[in-house]
């Protein structure tokens, strides 16, 4: 018996439904996640190769972008080539070399003042991710507990810096974004005048406290200092040869 044309219709559309569901419900499991590529620094561990053999020692390892190269200058200064490459694929490089390369990320240049920041957290730039907003209450006082106005502050964190100046109280309200309190490297002190500067490295903040800094007054000499000496003495002898008035 043939097929009437309403069943066709229903046949028609039922498998335009049932197509549509297997297109939604596809997995998605062949797209795949590309893989994360960093810049790197590498270099020969020993001596004797050229900036031309290990670019083509890199092209041979396949899946590397050399970026540029610089070749050796003398003994001291071996060549390197500045790569970009998956991090899976560095650390695969690294093992397969066996020594023979010295393979590093290509960071920015810090000041040698966050060395130790370096060394306990050595990724915390690039690992930490922005979260939220540190807010600190930074005060600064002299040794007698009286505010400091328009000081200078600034806080340098592992991804943000900040700074302004204090209030009549002393006071400053700072925010850093993405830090925590343990991510603060460093608090720059610089007072207008009258007290020496502040630098101090890793200080301990608090979130919800006033943080009190203290300065140390600059003092005048009790005596003369070694320049001031000598135009003292000069003087003194300037006006015991200058002739008393009257006595020409």
């Amino acid at each position: 018996m043939a097929a009437s044309s309403d069943d066709a219709r229903s046949t028609s559309s039922g498998d335009r439904r049932k197509s549509a569901r297997d297109v939604r419900s596809a997995p998605a499991g062949d797209r795949r996640t590309p893989a994360r590529t960093s810049q790197y620094m590498i270099a020969p561990a020993g001596p004797g190769v050229s900036g031309q053999e290990l670019a083509e020692q890199l092209n041979q390892f396949g899946n590397i972008e050399i970026l540029r190269t610089r070749d050796r200058r003398d003994t001291t200064a071996p060549p390197i080539a500045v790569v970009r490459i998956a991090d899976d694929a560095a650390t695969a490089l690294r093992r397969s070399a066996a020594g023979s390369l010295i393979i590093e990320p290509d960071l920015h240049l810090r000041a040698a003042s966050f060395a130790g920041a370096l060394s306990v957290l050595p990724t915390a730039a690039m690992m930490t991710a922005f979260g939220p907003d540190l807010k600190v209450t930074i005060r600064i006082v002299s040794e007698a507990g009286t505010p400091v106005e328009q000081t200078a502050v600034r806080l340098i964190g592992e991804q943000v810096s900040v700074q302004g100046l204090t209030d009549s109280d002393g006071r400053i309200d700072l925010t850093l974004q993405g830090e925590q309190p343990d991510t603060v490297a460093a608090i720059i002190v610089n007072p207008r005048s009258g007290f020496w500067g502040l630098w101090q490295h890793r200080p301990h903040l608090e979130a919800d406290a006033v943080n009190t800094f203290t300065l140390k007054p600059l003092s005048l000499p009790e005596a003369l200092d070694w320049g001031a000496q000598p135009c003292s003495l000069i003087r003194s002898r300037r006006n015991a040869a200058a002739p008393e008035s009257g006595s020409l």
